[in-house]
């Protein structure tokens, strides 16, 4: 696994360098600093250093800054600006004597203008991108963004003035952060290799927490095993499970087993309704890979051909990734019976089943 990482940084810094002088890219920026800021955070908790924690905060919260802008500049490119209109107008003067030059070219220039700090970041990403994630919460349920300011006030008392350190507020929040920043990033970056190459490494590096995804799965694990403690013979679309034009009467289930597949981070939940019917439930939150893939086909076949002839056997996918999936092998498990829902089908159940 070392290897592997080191192997990373230095395809990054051969393709950056030229005579000792370093480029850093966006995407190589982010990696670097919150991979670096992860692993001091991992080695002040297990030597129980508050200098390390001092240094991984500066780190996190660095890391958290430049993937802010990485969101942003997917959509937009001036959505890093604290001032359009100054950036516009260098970025003419720059263009008028190098026509192949972009915006974010400016930032090399003398002079260059000034890119958008944490708050801004966050609250632009809430606005022009819908990220809920980044509203404000309350007293009782802080959200993603208002744990990342209070992050970015820590780091700014270190940078800026002396600060207190109390280890038992900042390790728990720090671990939150981690976990749910590296999903946000996971699930609205768009670009897939970004996420493979860089997101993936980051979550290999903290074994005792296992993966960021494990989390994320365990919460999605809850809410669908509170979903299906509803089902009880309601009459369902077919659109909410993949299966268009159709209608499915939801059973009601009598017993689980559960658990998690770390190496994958996938949930499965193995279920039984009344009339002895068995139900695999396999829920997907984690990266998308041939591996994620193999496994997902292999188990959703295993279990339709192994169970069919004692009893009937009925699987669903439970899919929070995004489209990826769906278009690799949406259509084949379709067509063998398999059940898929998104995100967006998950609400509709659940809004249609309280309402019954």
């Amino acid at each position: 696994m070392q290897n592997f990482l080191l192997k990373i940084d230095n395809e990054v810094l051969m393709n950056t360098t030229n005579n000792r002088n370093l480029r850093i890219g966006l995407e190589e920026n982010f990696y670097h600093s919150f991979k670096r800021g992860y692993e001091l955070y991992i080695e002040s908790k297990n030597n129980q250093d508050a200098w390390l924690l001092k240094e991984s905060i500066i780190w996190i919260q660095h890391g958290i800054e430049i993937g802010l802008k990485l969101l942003l500049i997917q959509t937009n490119e001036y959505l890093i600006f604290a001032n359009v209109n100054d950036a516009i107008n260098k970025f003419e003067k720059l263009a008028s004597v190098k026509p192949n030059a972009t915006i974010i070219d400016v930032f090399e220039e003398d002079d260059s203008p000034h890119s958008i700090g944490c708050e801004d970041s966050l609250k632009r990403a809430r606005i022009m991108l819908g990220l809920e994630e980044f509203k404000k919460g309350d007293n009782n349920q802080k959200t993603l963004g208002d744990k990342i300011l209070e992050l970015n006030k820590y780091r700014n008392r270190i940078t800026h003035f002396s600060a207190q350190l109390n280890t038992e507020e900042i390790i728990p929040l720090l671990e939150e952060i981690i976990t749910d920043f590296l999903y946000l990033l996971e699930k609205n970056i768009k670009d897939k290799e970004f996420t493979e190459r860089y997101i993936s490494e980051i979550c290999r590096i903290d074994l005792p927490m296992r993966s960021p995804f494990v989390v994320t799965t365990k919460n999605v694990k809850n809410r669908i095993l509170n979903l299906i403690k509803l089902f009880n013979n309601q009459k369902i679309s077919g659109e909410l499970f993949y299966r268009n034009n159709q209608e499915i009467y939801l059973p009601k289930f009598e017993n689980e087993s559960l658990f998690i597949q770390e190496s994958t981070c996938e949930g499965l939940i193995e279920i039984e309704t009344l009339s002895k019917e068995r139900w695999l439930i396999i829920i997907q939150t984690g990266i998308i890979s041939d591996q994620v893939i193999q496994f997902i086909w292999a188990k959703a076949t295993q279990h339709h051909i192994i169970y069919r002839r004692d009893f009937q056997v009925q699987t669903w996918l439970v899919n929070f990734v995004g489209d990826v999936l769906i278009k690799k092998i949406g259509d084949e498990l379709s067509s063998i019976g398999v059940f898929i829902s998104n995100e967006e089908n998950i609400k509709n159940l659940e809004k249609q089943i309280k309402l019954k």
